[in-house]
């Protein structure tokens, strides 16, 4: 099992990010989850990767 985030794919990452903001959206009753969904990657490698 990974330890604390470790030799986790940016794949599974982008997938928990997109995941989070269903999630959010789904307590909140509304939003913008195009966007979220759509920016997934690219957030993942930003944070993850960079």
């Amino acid at each position: 099992m990974p330890q604390l985030g470790q030799n986790v794919s940016l794949e599974r990452r982008a997938w928990n990010i997109r995941r989070h903001a269903i999630r959010m959206g789904e307590v909140q009753g509304q939003g913008y989850i195009a966007q979220a969904l759509d920016i997934a990657d690219v957030l993942a490698t930003a944070y993850f990767h960079a």
